[in-house]
């Protein structure tokens, strides 16, 4: 993956958001977790399937394998309403606090 995943998602920013790690400058943000939203993509992403966090470009979804055995470790966004290309956003119906 892109990075080490320590968390499952906690939602879409719809904003950067500085990544710091010190309490003396910290940032702040709000995040989508529920209905639709725009999320960056990378792969073809298939209108209606589940959309899940990328493990090749952070802070994207990419398309569900579909295999059994990664089908337990994928983290599930959403499911798709509006395709975009690789690098553009998708539309997303977001399921992060389901």
């Amino acid at each position: 993956p892109v990075t080490t995943i320590t968390a499952p998602p906690q939602g879409v920013a719809v904003t950067a958001l500085a990544a710091n790690g010190t309490t003396t400058n910290l940032s702040f943000g709000w995040l989508a977790t529920s209905g639709p939203c725009g999320v960056l993509t990378t792969g073809t992403l298939v209108i209606g399937q589940r959309a899940v966090a990328s493990s090749a470009a952070a802070g994207a979804v990419a398309p569900a394998t579909g295999v059994i055995a990664t089908y337990i470790v994928e983290q599930e966004i959403g499911r798709v309403l509006r395709v975009g290309a690789t690098g553009t956003f998708s539309l997303i119906d977001l399921s992060i606090d389901a």
